[in-house]
């Protein structure tokens, strides 16, 4: 569903057209706008005026531009950005905290390569072997206590990133 609002600050309308009006000058801009509704007149005339601030003052009546947004499709879009940042900021935790390069490839579907590339460009060092156990047999109690809660129903990565989130001091893949 499209939502339509009249740009009711004077200072916003300013800057929207100012900026419509700049990339005016690119064709492919041009012919968007034209495929968008644009009427190819007023695109004319704003491509045309030699002084942009005289231009300008045509658009500071409150309600001179209005927009349409797509909310649906808005917030889909919004959303799944959302949902790939947040993936990202976790691979990015779990590597920097000890996950393998098995664990990275398993969880998030990268290449050996891409898993080897992300820690080498976070500045993860490559290990060899599995990392040693916490020596201490009270906190590896309390993590396997801990996993036995976290783990039941939840994806692996999502529950190796809770544990973690409780034993900051452990590696990821200890």
């Amino acid at each position: 569903m499209a939502t339509n609002f009249l740009l009711q600050s004077p200072e916003l309308a300013v800057a929207v057209i100012a900026h419509f009006m700049r990339r005016l000058a690119d064709e492919d801009f041009f012919d968007a706008a034209i495929r968008s509704g644009a009427s190819p007149e007023l695109l004319d005339v704003l491509r045309s005026q030699a002084r942009l601030d005289e231009t300008l003052r045509a658009f500071t009546h409150p309600g001179a531009i209005a927009v349409a947004i797509d909310e649906t499709r808005a917030l889909r879009d919004l959303r799944r950005t959302m949902r790939a940042t947040e993936t990202n900021v976790r691979m990015e935790y779990l590597a920097r905290n000890g996950a393998t390069v098995e664990q990275l490839t398993r969880w998030y579907s990268l290449s050996s390569q891409q898993a080897r590339d992300l820690r080498e460009g976070l500045g993860v060092a490559a290990k060899v072997g599995r990392p040693c156990r916490p020596a201490d047999v009270k906190l590896r109690d309390q993590i396997h206590a801990a996993w036995a809660l976290i783990a039941d129903g939840a994806a692996e990565r999502d529950a190796y990133f809770a544990l973690h989130q409780q034993f900051p001091e452990c590696s990821v893949a200890a």
